[in-house]
C-alpha cells in the first residue's frame, strides 16, 4: 500500500464524513419543518356565538373550527367593567342580575367548570342558555340588548402548548 493509496483512502474518508454531516443536516431541518406542519395542521380554532331570538333562547356557544382539541386555560367574563373567572360560585346567576334579568323570569343553564376542558375538533360547548319562562316577548327584548353587555376572553393552547386567544 503506497502513498497514494492512503491519500485517497483519507479522502474518501473525509468525503463520508461530509456527506453525513450533510445528511445530518438535511434530516434536523426536515424534522424542524415537519413539526411546524404538524403544529399548524392540528391547530385548533375558536370560534363563539351569541344567538338571540324570539324563536330560540338566549345562547352563548363556543365552537371549534380547527383540526385540534382546544384546552382551555382561562375563561373571563366582562360585564358593565365587572371582571369574573368562570369557576366562581353563582357566577351565572350573579351576572344575570348585574344585567338586569330576572333570574325568576328565566330557566337558564349556565356552564361552570370549563377551563382545563378541552373542546375537540368540530365540536361546541354551551356557556350559558336562557329561556324565559313568562312575559315571553318582554324578556326576550331585554335579552337582545343583553349580548351587548356581555365580553369575554377565553385564552386557549393546542396539543403543543402554543397558547392563543379568543376575545369578543
Amino acid at each position: 500500500m503506497g502513498m497514494d493509496d492512503y491519500i485517497n483512502s483519507n479522502n474518501i474518508a473525509a468525503a463520508s464524513a461530509v456527506i453525513a454531516f450533510c445528511a445530518l443536516g438535511l434530516t434536523l431541518w426536515q424534522g424542524y419543518i415537519a413539526r411546524r406542519h404538524n403544529i399548524m395542521s392540528v391547530a385548533p380554532l375558536l370560534n363563539s356565538c351569541i344567538v338571540c331570538h324570539v324563536n330560540d333562547p338566549f345562547k352563548i356557544e363556543i365552537s371549534n373550527g380547527g383540526l385540534g382539541p382546544a384546552i382551555i386555560k382561562k375563561f373571563t367574563i366582562y360585564v358593565n367593567d365587572s371582571e369574573f373567572d368562570i369557576g366562581e360560585e353563582n357566577l351565572w346567576e350573579r351576572i344575570l342580575t348585574l344585567i338586569g334579568v330576572d333570574v325568576n323570569s328565566v330557566k337558564w343553564v349556565g356552564q361552570s367548570h370549563i377551563e382545563g376542558d378541552p373542546i375537540q375538533a368540530g365540536k361546541s360547548a354551551l356557556l350559558l342558555e336562557i329561556k324565559p319562562v313568562n312575559d315571553i316577548e318582554g324578556t326576550i327584548n331585554h335579552l337582545d340588548r343583553v349580548h351587548d353587555l356581555i365580553k369575554y376572553s377565553i385564552e386557549y393552547e393546542c396539543m403543543y402548548g402554543k397558547k392563543r386567544t379568543l376575545r369578543k
